[in-house]
């Protein structure tokens, strides 16, 4: 069953969270990478005689990256705008495991069906979310009980019977007094 998502945030905190978390995670490498290159120390020890022919060349490329900078933004839009739409295809079925539940609390005698969009993850748990929800259907357990009536089961369960004799004068409430 696939359906079009007319909200295009399920769980907006969630979503940019994640959002900024990719886009942090993306920018790590070159960062680190660039960080790493320039100082003349640290390329020394790691890149060792290449570091000096690097070193020019990531001086052009600090100039380049200042004075586009629009692009490193663009880029970085574009980074949190994929994440937006890839978190889709996670925040997607938990919102509907979410709906599922609590339909399965409100209709617990209802049969329950976690359809989730193609290309959603979590297909595996879904249908292992729907079977675990509709077997417990079969188990044959009172839907609602309180203490209280398990208390008076329980007080009949556990009573003496003995035989009593009633006199039918003492049950007729119209003669009685």
């Amino acid at each position: 069953m696939t359906t079009k998502r007319k909200i295009q945030f399920i769980d907006k905190k969630q979503q940019v969270r994640f959002a900024i978390t990719v886009a942090f995670f993306s920018l790590l490498f070159p960062v680190l990478f660039l960080g790493l290159s320039i100082s003349p120390a640290l390329s020394a020890l790691l890149i060792g005689e290449d570091a000096a022919g690097i070193q020019p060349m990531m001086g052009e490329f600090l100039i380049f990256c200042i004075r586009h900078w629009w692009v490193a933004l663009l880029s970085l839009f574009f980074i949190a705008m994929t994440s937006v739409l890839f978190s889709h295809l996670i925040f997607g079925p938990m919102r509907r495991f979410e709906i599922v539940l609590k339909h399965k609390r409100k209709y617990p005698d209802e049969i329950v069906v976690c359809n989730l969009r193609q290309g959603d993850y979590f297909h595996d748990f879904s249908k292992l979310l729907e079977e675990v929800l509709n077997e417990l259907q079969a188990v044959d357990f009172p839907v609602q009980s309180t203490a209280k009536e398990n208390l008076e089961s329980a007080d009949v369960e556990s009573a003496d019977l003995e035989p009593v004799d009633l006199d039918p004068a003492d049950l007729d409430p119209v003669h009685s007094n």
